[in-house]
């Protein structure tokens, strides 16, 4: 008998909607309604600071291709900090969510904003940072296709969707290069 110990991290189906719901434009009226919203829009708003652009042309034949982007930013790789942008403010507290692969990773997210303290507001919680920018390390465990999620508590390891305050967004992360050693074979 087969048993399987781990099974892959997907997307829930309001997470992949709120991905898609940035590319319709329409539907027909015919159509029923979806039995979910999406969550409140992530946007990756941050370029690797150890990577400059690079040229990115692309030939055809004998002519390059004009309509193509000249500069494009590396993908950043794991240890750099990725901002990410929402539309409200974030909570204190927040966590940042990597899902890469079969791994989901939670770290605390850094808030870039006002710093709010007891004379300037009557929050329960004075001396916190308020704002819609947020920052984090990428873990090294996350590489390649990612998702990324701005979450009210630390949900690493099983992915909690009731946890989500916004995103996902796709990151891509640039894989650590291989390692060779020729003495193991």
């Amino acid at each position: 008998m087969l048993i399987l110990t781990s099974v892959a991290q997907a997307l829930d189906p309001t997470s992949a909607y709120t991905l898609a719901a940035a590319f319709i434009s329409s539907c027909p009226a015919s159509n029923p309604a979806l039995p979910f919203k999406p969550f409140p829009s992530l946007s990756v708003v941050t370029s690797p600071k150890s990577n400059e652009p690079r040229d990115l042309s692309i030939k055809v034949g004998h002519a390059q291709k004009k309509d193509w982007p000249a500069k494009a930013n590396p993908a950043p790789c794991s240890g750099e900090d990725v901002e990410l942008s929402t539309a409200a403010a974030v909570s204190a507290g927040s966590y940042v969510t990597f899902v890469s692969g079969l791994t989901v990773v939670s770290v605390k997210g850094e808030i870039q904003g006002e710093l709010r303290t007891h004379y300037t507001t009557l929050s329960a919680k004075p001396n916190v940072r308020t704002g819609n920018t947020t920052s984090a390390a990428i873990p090294a465990a996350v590489e390649g296709q990612s998702y990324v999620f701005i979450t009210s508590k630390d949900v690493e390891g099983t992915f909690d969707q009731s946890a989500i305050l916004f995103g996902p967004a796709i990151l891509e992360v640039k894989p650590q290069p291989p390692t060779y050693d020729p003495k193991q074979q």
